[in-house]
């Protein structure tokens, strides 16, 4: 097996003289825990895949905007039962128009290849013994056009930096004229997130994509004039450049119950039903047990994404603002006070804080969701009040 170190040798020239010698495989790429692979067949590019969850192509067609959440649970279904590519699935049961497959998964082979390109250290090997990529969709991309699109994503990646540097760390939304359910399922999600008030830094903190993807919706929403100038510290560059190389996803402690394999049929129809009614903390507290249950299962992760993202908009909206300030109320007595509760008074004591504040200081410790639904029961009981 043929391998080597990532320095001293640029990528675009390492992925050609693999190319040349070898003429199917896979080349794999690792720095840290992060591993991103392109696979390859006569000499020219054919798919790629990654450890990173976020970078299933079942998430890039959402993401994307090929598909939805329901088109999504169906096609995955019907792969579990048939056995059959996610892609070809798609095709099958005429969900996605190939056209609209193979540009995604050019797509999402153009952006593995970028943040490679972009790692100042690491290793990669070649294995000729693995299959070349199959996702049922015939993708193509000679080592010419791979520079060219690298050479256009280094092009936008300087636009990037330019856009972070203007839009600051609270971006001005600019809604008019615009149909919002034409935007992709990412933009809808950036959009909400910056309506509510949330800063750039806790939007890009809370959608679990990579950082490098959800950068392109931001610049491509800049570009259309949706984003614009606004106040609030930049992202700096070295910040930037951080996040790119790093693994995607927002970590998540998995402190949910375990169920049963036998279960999992209910639970789910336990979780739909919940969002069907908009008990959005309920129907993610469900699909929360299915990812315990199978933390590789895409549906659950996709749905357990959607539950909390609809928890957090609501909360937001309905509930507090993230710059509204709260005190405690009255004193609470007696009875079992939830571990994630119990923090938070103790923190806020006789003070008064922005509810982004006690957000960003537990971050660390809990996901947002916990934070909030702790917000959200002790302002129910009294215990937190609003100061207006």
């Amino acid at each position: 097996m043929h391998s080597g170190s990532m320095k001293g040798t640029a990528f675009i020239t390492l992925v050609d003289q693999i190319l040349r010698q070898r003429s199917r495989g896979r080349i794999i790429f690792t720095m840290r825990d992060n591993t991103k692979t392109l696979f390859f067949d006569n000499h020219a590019v054919t798919g790629a895949s990654s450890s990173d969850p976020s970078d299933y192509l079942g998430q890039y067609l959402v993401n994307e905007g090929a598909i939805n959440l329901e088109q999504f649970n169906r096609a995955y279904q019907t792969q579990l039962e048939t056995d059959v590519q996610m892609a070809q699935v798609l095709q099958l049961i005429g969900l996605a128009p190939v056209d609209k497959l193979r540009e995604t998964i050019i797509v999402k082979i153009v952006d593995t290849a970028f943040i490679v390109s972009c790692w100042q250290e690491g290793n990669w090997e070649v294995d000729e013994t693995y299959p070349t990529a199959v996702s049922g969709v015939e993708v193509r991309i000679e080592i010419a056009e791979l520079s060219a699109q690298l050479v256009r994503r280094q092009t936008d990646f300087a636009q990037i930096l330019e856009m972070f540097n203007d839009l600051g760390d609270r971006p001005e939304v600019f809604m008019d004229g615009i149909d919002r359910e034409r935007l992709k399922k990412l933009d809808q999600q950036v959009i909400s997130f910056l309506a509510i008030g949330k800063t750039l830094r806790e939007t890009l903190k809370a959608v679990p994509v990579h950082f490098y993807v959800l950068a392109r919706h931001l610049l491509s929403l800049y570009r259309d004039r949706i984003l614009r100038h606004g106040d609030g510290a930049p992202i700096a560059e070295v910040e930037i450049f951080d996040r790119l190389v790093k693994v995607s996803g927002v970590a998540r402690p998995q402190d949910a119950d375990l169920v049963a394999s036998e279960e999992i049929a209910g639970v789910f129809r336990k979780a739909q039903e919940a969002m069907g009614k908009k008990d959005y903390w309920k129907a993610a507290s469900f699909y929360r047990m299915l990812c315990t249950v199978n933390p590789n299962n895409l549906v659950f992760k996709e749905s357990l994404n959607n539950a909390e993202y609809h928890y957090v908009l609501h909360f937001y909206k309905e509930k507090f603002r993230p710059t509204a300030q709260i005190k405690k109320g009255t004193v609470p007595t007696g009875g079992r006070c939830d571990p994630v509760e119990k923090k938070i008074l103790d923190l806020v004591g006789e003070h008064t804080y922005a509810v982004r504040d006690l957000v960003g200081f537990f971050s660390d410790k809990f996901a947002e969701i916990k934070i909030i639904n702790a917000i959200e029961n002790l302002a129910r009981r009294g215990v937190l009040v609003e100061v207006k």
